[in-house]
Parts: C-alpha cells; structure tokens; sequence
C-alpha cells in the first residue's frame, strides 16, 4: 500500500543481475540479485538482466512493483438530531469500502457502508469511517451527531384564577419559546389554548430549532371560588358606653371580623381573606378591622 519503497528480487541462472528502468536502454538502477526502489506512489516496472562477467546483452525481464491505493474519505456529512433520537451520517471514499467504529484508534466495530445509522442518543457522539481498498486501509475521518437538548422552561410553580375568570390554557404562563401545555408529565397530547383549566397539575414544555425539551416545567392550578355574598348581612349594634370616658357621644369599638362567615355563605375562610374600607370606592381602607372605632352615631 503506498507510498512506500518496495525490495524486488530476481535469480539469475549464473552471474548476477543488472537493474533498469526501461527494457531497453533506460537508467541503469541497481545491482544485485534484490533490488530496493525508491519511494513510489504508483505500480512501477523494473527490469532485469542477467550478467555474466559484466555483459550486459541480452534480454531483461519485467519485475513489477505494485503499489495499491490507499483510500480516503473525500466527503462527510454530520447530523443534528433532538434528545432521545437517533442519527444518520454519511461518507464518500475514494474508493473501496467503508467500516465504522467508536474510536479514533481501535475501539469497537460498529458497522460497514457509507451510511451509519447511529443508536438513540442522549449526548452528541463523534463516530470514525475507515475507508479500505483492496487491503490499504486509509485514515479514519470523524463524524459527528449533534445533541440538541432543550432546557425545560421557568415559570411561576402555583397559579391561580378565579372560577368566574373561566380561565383557559392560554392563560398559563411559562418563559420559553413555542410553549407547549400538557396534562401529562410526560407522553401525551398537548392540549388546545382553549381548553378550561381545572385545579389539577399542568405541563410545560418549551421547543427551540424543532426539538422539545426533554422535561416539562410541572404548574400547579389552583381554581378559587368565587362566594356569592347572601342578600341580607346583620348589622353589627352596640349602644355607647364609658369605655372611652365618654358614654353619650356615639364613639364605640367594634369587631367588623364577626361577620365574615356569614358573608363567606359556607365558603372555605381558609381560601380568603378579607379587606375593610370605609367608602363604598375602596380608597380609605381600615387597617384594624378588628378594633374599628365608629365615631358616627346611628
């Protein structure tokens, strides 16, 4: 396989051998029964003649010496593939066969042909083609399969809506790119935007150059209800007293809190909470509604 320089040989029948590079005339080469060429790149012939008492008449005889090609990988082609996928990668030789292995030196047989179809794949992973013709085995040309794996995207773990809001998918919000909601932490439809929510866990994912993250962002959905206030609400009454120092001037302490499982209706007081003001514009809010002073006589 060359280049390289090869040892040729001849035996003469008495005498020794004379070495040319022609078959007749030419540049006499060598001497010797073995002759070594230079280095040579492509199948040359040599000739020899047997010579007795330095003669050099009569006829030469071809020896040839064969030099096979060496292949190589003239053209490749890399692929990029998503998380959990497999590959295809492709090489032209020169000429000859192709085998693919996972090393650049040894390593593991793989395969053989100018297509690798590589296993699913979780990382990127470089594979070698060794292209081989008649024997001469050539340099083996690195492959590449690109992994592209998606970041799960961020967003907020617990969101909440109001039952009256008739919230729907479209309204969940997560930071990434071609968002992607699912009921499902894994498999699955993705689910329409116009879906309703219900209290319940929904799934994430974001998509980046065709490939979907490989993890879903989990959002838990809580649905809060909305209380429908009863029409009649008792009045908090107390009559003045000298708790102040002063029974006859309409200042009294009152505990606004007292009625708020009445307004609630039966609604879950863990589930809300509650904020007094003292017009109907909700500007002046009361910050104690516990200890309310009232300071208008009634």
């Amino acid at each position: 396989c060359g280049p390289t320089s090869l040892t040729l040989e001849a035996i003469p029948s008495s005498g020794t051998i004379i070495w040319f590079d022609a078959l007749t005339g030419g540049t006499q080469v060598g001497t010797g029964n073995t002759f070594t060429t230079p280095l040579l790149n492509t199948t040359t012939t040599y000739y020899a003649l047997p010579s007795v008492n330095g003669c050099t008449t009569g006829s030469r005889a071809p020896v040839v010496a064969t030099i096979k090609e060496i292949p190589t990988i003239v053209a490749f082609a890399d692929d990029t593939v998503c998380i959990n996928e497999s590959g295809t990668i492709t090489v032209t030789p020169s000429s000859g066969t192709v085998s693919w292995f996972d090393s650049a030196v040894g390593g593991t047989f793989l395969g053989t042909g100018t297509t690798f179809n590589s296993p699913v794949l979780t990382t990127s992973t470089t594979y070698y083609a060794e292209p081989e013709l008649n024997g001469c085995i050539g340099p083996r040309q690195a492959v590449s399969i690109t992994v592209f794996d998606v970041p799960t995207p961020t967003g907020t773990a617990t969101q909440s809506f109001c039952d009256i809001d008739n919230a729907t998918v479209s309204a969940l919000s997560a930071t990434g790119n071609n968002i992607q909601w699912y009921s499902n932490a894994t498999g699955g439809t993705a689910l329409n935007s116009t879906e309703n929510l219900s209290n319940g866990f929904y799934y994430a994912t974001q998509t980046n150059s065709g490939c979907e993250s490989n993890t879903r962002l989990e959002v838990e959905v809580i649905i809060y209800e909305t209380v429908v206030i009863p029409n009649t609400i008792p009045d908090l009454v107390s009559c003045d007293n000298s708790s102040d120092g002063d029974d006859t001037n309409g200042s009294v302490e009152f505990d606004l809190t007292q009625n708020e499982s009445t307004i609630l209706n039966g609604a879950n007081a863990s589930d809300f909470t509650f904020s007094y003001f003292t017009d109907a514009t909700f500007t002046n809010q009361i910050l104690n509604p516990s200890k309310f002073n009232n300071t208008v006589a009634g």
